[in-house]
């Protein structure tokens, strides 16, 4: 019984499949669905996102800021972003590591947050 597909075709097609379903470049779309968690606290959160954030190339910052500022669960902290909303990263970041500074180990914990 002969094959009808030339030789090699089916070590092609196979790199191919391993190839294309390990190797998978997330892009700025993806950033819109990290959630801050009900019960994870900034730190994590902020830690976690800007994990998959690196792993996207050319991401624009302002993109950026907007999926991590929309990711945040309602809170005070999410409302002081509301109110005074950041306009750069560095402004996010250094708002947020305001409130993180509760968050250290054996510190009070604002669960709002």
């Amino acid at each position: 019984m002969a094959s009808l597909m030339p030789t090699g075709a089916v070590l092609s097609l196979s790199l191919f499949l391993f190839f294309s379903s390990t190797i998978y470049v997330h892009d700025s779309d993806y950033l819109s669905t990290i959630k801050q968690g009900q019960h994870e606290i900034l730190r994590a959160y902020i830690t976690r996102f800007t994990k998959a954030a690196m792993e996207i190339p050319n991401l624009n910052p302002e993109v950026h800021l907007h999926a991590i500022k929309c990711g945040l669960r309602l809170g005070k902290f999410q409302e002081t972003i509301a109110v005074n909303k950041s306009k750069t990263l560095e402004e996010f970041r250094e708002k947020a590591h305001g409130q993180m500074e509760f968050a250290k180990p054996g510190t009070w914990i604002n669960p709002t947050l």
